[in-house]
């Protein structure tokens, strides 16, 4: 199926704001971007703890072996099992937030 062609136009106009609007945004969009970087290097470096273990990698061979032989209950089971491995390694969307959280009162008064 093809992708339906409509056409799109974007149009830039630029931000009529005085210098001290400018200054805040522009230290806004640095406190952004450091937290968004403190969470990516926190999830990254669980997501490899997470690779590492070793029930991690034995539930993803049997999820992976259950996909083949197409059990829909072993990897209903086992997707189950992996999600609650992902869990307890913090790398839940909510969890990811509680992390933010603890981090923007770095920033609370900036």
């Amino acid at each position: 199926m093809t992708k339906w062609k409509k056409d799109c136009f974007i149009i830039e106009l630029k931000l009529l704001i005085d210098t001290w609007q400018k200054d805040l945004l522009l230290k806004r969009f640095e406190i952004a971007r450091a937290l968004y970087n403190t969470t990516l290097s926190y999830a990254v470096k669980q997501y490899t703890f997470m690779q590492e273990s070793k029930h991690y990698r034995k539930q993803l061979r049997g999820y992976q072996k259950a996909k083949k032989t197409n059990d829909s209950k072993e990897l209903k089971q086992t997707a189950k099992e992996l999600d609650n491995i992902r869990q307890s390694f913090g790398l839940s969307e909510y969890q990811l937030h509680a992390y933010i959280k603890k981090h923007q009162h770095n920033y609370k008064n900036i």
